[in-house]
């Protein structure tokens, strides 16, 4: 126990050890003080000496001497704090009653900033260009030049009433209204290809509910068959007429009579009329060049075959007109002829009415 003793002598004991045994009382020795002498050459304001305790602060304040003496009223009267840096102002923005920044909006006079970290500032708002110094000297602001305009609008086909079927071109700066949509330029395409022969005709808008955007003057079917006197029909129209000419009147005459198709008479194409020429009736087809009349068909040996009802003995003109009539189905929405009513006695007529769900009303006398 002695041993542990002197090795722990320096801490405080318990107070109670057992129940018969008490610890002696640890006493404590007041800190040494050590005596500091004054140097005996003090740090005085001679010449080239430095009071570092009276020199400003960075911020370029008063005095701050490091004393416990508080300020004296003097001091702190004449204090004020260092200048506020606008720097809304310095770029041209405005502010509001609450101080909060005013964004320049494009039609003001207040620059919109662009380029920001780069070695020009960009005016976005302004056209005008100037040179100008540094921004912070209070110099005018940079203006560099604006950026590359946008690139051309993708090229759009031009609608030529001589030539439908055009070279692409780049588009104006202002869009022309007479740009022909594709579809338009599609069909075209395939008319010339069954031999239509047409002219282009500037947009019919006769009143609302009579125009044709892209109308046509349809002159001849299968490179030689005339239609006579030249129709005046929308191109989809324009190129129904022609696959039922081709496929279906062509083959029935040569079947027929052993010979070609000259010449179809029509008697009615675009008319801005009513059905059955009566105020009382819905808007006719014809009246958006969706509808022709056929009145006549002439062969290429001279027969004139025209689509009136037939007497008894006319055998092979009414095979030619019932085949011709009965399949012209598959191609007209509307078919209506001799035997429909007292306005088709006399001609075929051929429509591509849009009915719902694609019904088609087609009359066989």
């Amino acid at each position: 126990m002695a041993g542990l003793t002197s090795c722990y002598d320096d801490l405080a004991p318990p107070a109670t050890l057992g129940p018969s045994v008490r610890a002696a009382p640890v006493t404590t020795s007041a800190p040494t003080q050590v005596s500091y002498a004054a140097p005996e050459n003090p740090v005085s304001k001679a010449a080239g000496a430095v009071d570092y305790l009276n020199t400003p602060n960075l911020a370029g304040v008063k005095n701050d001497r490091r004393t416990t003496a508080p300020l004296d009223q003097t001091e702190v009267a004449t204090y004020s704090a260092p200048p506020e840096v606008n720097m809304d102002g310095a770029l041209g923005l405005s502010t509001n009653a609450a101080g909060e920044p005013q964004i320049a909006e494009a039609n003001t006079s207040e620059p919109v900033i662009g380029g920001i970290g780069t070695d020009r500032l960009v005016n976005e708002n302004s056209q005008q260009t100037s040179a100008g110094g540094n921004l912070w000297e209070g110099q005018p602001l940079v203006i560099g030049t604006p950026p590359n305009p946008p690139a051309a609008e993708p090229e759009q086909i031009a609608f030529n009433p001589g030539n439908p079927i055009v070279e692409p071109q780049a588009a104006p700066q202002t869009r022309p209204q007479n740009v022909m949509p594709a579809s338009e330029l599609r069909c075209r395409a395939e008319l010339k290809r069954l031999g239509g022969v047409f002219k282009e005709l500037p947009p019919i808008h006769d009143s609302a509910s009579c125009n044709i955007p892209y109308p046509l003057k349809l002159e001849a079917v299968s490179g030689d068959i005339d239609v006579k006197p030249d129709a005046t029909l929308n191109c989809q129209m324009a190129l129904t007429f022609a696959k039922w000419v081709k496929d279906e009147v062509v083959p029935a005459a040569r079947i027929r009579y052993l010979s070609g198709v000259k010449s179809i008479r029509q008697m009615s194409s675009y008319s801005c009329r009513r059905m059955n020429s009566s105020s009382s009736n819905p808007w006719s087809e014809h009246a958006s060049g969706n509808a022709i009349d056929v009145g006549e068909i002439t062969l290429n040996n001279g027969k004139e075959i025209d689509v009136r009802k037939k007497g008894f003995f006319a055998f092979r003109e009414k095979g030619l007109l019932k085949a011709v009539r009965s399949d012209s189905c598959k191609y007209f929405n509307t078919v209506l002829g001799p035997g429909s009513d007292r306005h088709h006695k006399d001609h075929f007529h051929f429509d591509l009415r849009d009915r719902h769900g694609g019904k088609r009303y087609c009359s066989m006398g």
